[in-house]
């Protein structure tokens, strides 16, 4: 199996490589990497975790509900458009973060975090691999998610390294420049063939709004439904406090930092697992 994905991102590894950018770039928007500076930001706007939190978890509800809204774009430009598009959004929330001076400001920027990176930088990778391969669409996503896994196990690490010596607003600024930087590097490996723009994207539109209440009565999706927000919930409401738990504990932050590449590690060994298990 493993001599099957090698000798597949040999063939394919540009618009792997691409996807697998792109996907890395939304850590700047997930908890994981945002949660690393919750001292600094109940610190600097006088927040209790509760107030933090609920800006955050609003925020991300707000995010969420937006999301079916713009996602559909990427169906009316190409790819490189809209991978731009949303990368100087997602490097402008991070500016907006950094520049906050109130905490009203601050959640607008928690909004923009979650709505261009956790959302809409993996819906462009998650679109553009499936368009680019679709023959082959479930085993690049196999690869493309490990971007993702990586920068679990790198982003932290130097956030905190950073954000000791530099302070967390220019921690934040220069976020924004990685994520302009690391856009204009996957673009280029963005092939000639994905950049066409989807001329069904229309008429897909379409079939998903005839379907879009249908599919809310569907057992199939209701039934799983609980678990799979449990899972959401739980991981988020750890990772977004995990500021918290090491001061609660006496630990470093960059020693907590320093685990994420374990954590990476351990999902990267469970999703190939996973990915074994529904092959037999």
């Amino acid at each position: 199996m493993i001599r099957t994905y090698v000798d597949f991102a040999a063939r394919q590894w540009q618009p792997l490589l691409f996807g697998a950018l792109i996907i890395g770039l939304s850590g700047f928007g997930q908890a994981y990497f945002i949660s690393l500076f919750g001292g600094r930001f109940r610190e600097t706007f006088t927040l209790t975790d509760g107030e933090l939190g609920t800006i955050y978890a609003l925020a991300t509800l707000l995010a969420a509900l937006t999301l079916p809204l713009l996602g559909p774009l990427i169906d009316r430009t190409t790819v490189r458009r809209y991978a731009w598009r949303v990368a100087i959004a997602l490097a402008g929330a991070c500016l907006l973060v950094a520049l906050s001076p109130t905490a009203f400001v601050l959640a607008a920027g928690f909004y923009a975090l979650r709505l261009t990176g956790q959302g809409l930088m993996v819906h462009t990778a998650v679109t553009a691999t499936a368009r680019a391969l679709p023959a082959d669409g479930g085993k690049a996503l196999g690869l493309v998610v490990l971007g993702s896994t990586v920068a679990q196990a790198v982003l932290p690490v130097l956030a905190v390294s950073i954000m000791e010596r530099i302070g967390w607003r220019w921690t934040w600024g220069l976020s924004a420049g990685v994520v302009l930087f690391g856009a204009w590097v996957a673009l280029a490996y963005l092939p000639r063939e994905a950049v066409k723009r989807e001329t069904t994207g229309h008429r897909m539109e379409g079939l998903a709004r005839s379907r879009g209440l249908s599919i809310w009565r569907d057992p199939r999706l209701l039934v799983p439904l609980p678990a799979l927000l449990a899972v959401s919930f739980i991981l988020s409401g750890f990772l977004f406090h995990q500021a918290r738990l090491v001061a609660e504990k006496g630990w470093s932050l960059a020693w907590l930092a320093g685990w994420f590449v374990a954590y990476a590690g351990a999902q990267a060994l469970a999703n190939r697992f996973a990915e074994r298990t529904e092959g037999t």
